[in-house]
């Protein structure tokens, strides 16, 4: 694999992604011949096939290719960041910045951290990458985000982590629903109550689940489920259900009192706020002074 060129790893990697010979052509710019041609002769260096060509089916890797392909992502990984540290060590004062992001996180808690990063240095560009927890992964993966931030209970598979704050998750109803005038809800009250969630398949809903039932509600009643939390937040507004969120997604609601954040005694626990990135990871000065940014403006020492 010595002399397996950057080029055509990169080239390899994008038939991967892309999902075959065409789309990686198109992807980047080039012939589909010249494609296949690197790919073969990739093949050659290897001594057996990477891909397995079936008319008709979808593109899959044999064992061998799995073994590239994770070889081509992690040293083209690798590249990038050397790129990066290389510029930075040239002096090269035009740079930039990419984040991953969950929803939950990227719409209200980092958006001060993120606006104030960019008072601080505005000569970085930076770029915010917002998804689902699984996006965030992936996009750690793929390269097209140097960190992530997300909420999660737990360490996340093939990626280093570290806490950086926490932030609290809240029971939310409209000031018209009887456990609004409540000076004190418990567990049992909410067992009776119809829930309104985030889509039980979302990694945001095993989330809130976990931490439900950490708090002892092992079943409750789900009469609506939606796409992103704040429909969730909009059904729940109008009066209808009740529902578990991330307090910083509702702060401008309790503010305004057109959400009650209910007295659940105990209270929930919170949910760590942990910075993601891939092991041996490098930043560059610009990402450290984000990470010092997250630290200190989320709570984390």
């Amino acid at each position: 694999m010595y002399d397996a060129t950057l080029h055509r790893l990169h080239i390899f990697r994008t038939v991967v992604d892309q999902g075959g010979i065409q789309a990686a052509a198109t992807t980047l710019g080039i012939t589909q011949p010249s494609v296949s041609g690197h790919v073969k002769n990739l093949e050659g260096l290897v001594g057996q096939p990477l891909l397995k060509r079936s008319r008709g089916r979808r593109l899959s890797l044999t064992p061998a290719g799995e073994l590239v392909y994770e070889y081509a992502r992690q040293i083209l990984l690798a590249a990038d960041d050397v790129q990066r540290l290389l510029s930075e060590l040239a002096g090269e004062r035009q740079c930039q910045v990419s984040l991953a992001a969950s929803d939950g996180l990227a719409h209200s808690l980092l958006v001060p951290v993120l606006v104030e990063f960019t008072r601080q240095r505005p000569e970085v560009m930076l770029s915010v990458h917002t998804g689902t927890l699984d996006d965030v992964q992936q996009a750690l993966i793929t390269g097209m985000a140097a960190m992530g931030v997300a909420a999660t209970i737990a360490h996340i598979q093939a990626l280093e982590s570290s806490v950086i704050g926490t932030v609290r998750v809240v029971v939310v109803t409209s000031p018209h629903h009887p456990l609004a005038a409540r000076t004190r809800v418990t567990v049992e009250d909410l067992s009776q109550e119809a829930f309104v969630t985030t889509l039980r398949s979302s990694s945001h809903f095993q989330l809130i689940n976990r931490v439900l039932t950490d708090a002892g509600l092992d079943t409750y009643r789900i009469v609506m489920e939606y796409g992103d939390e704040f429909s969730v937040k909009n059904v729940v507004r109008e009066g209808f259900g009740i529902a578990a969120l991330l307090e910083s997604n509702v702060e401008d609601d309790l503010q305004r009192g057109t959400l009650i954040s209910l007295p659940l005694l105990p209270a929930l626990r919170p949910i760590d706020v942990r910075l993601l990135y891939l092991p041996h990871k490098r930043f560059t000065a610009a990402e450290q002074h984000l990470i010092e940014l997250l630290r200190a403006l989320l709570g984390s020492p």
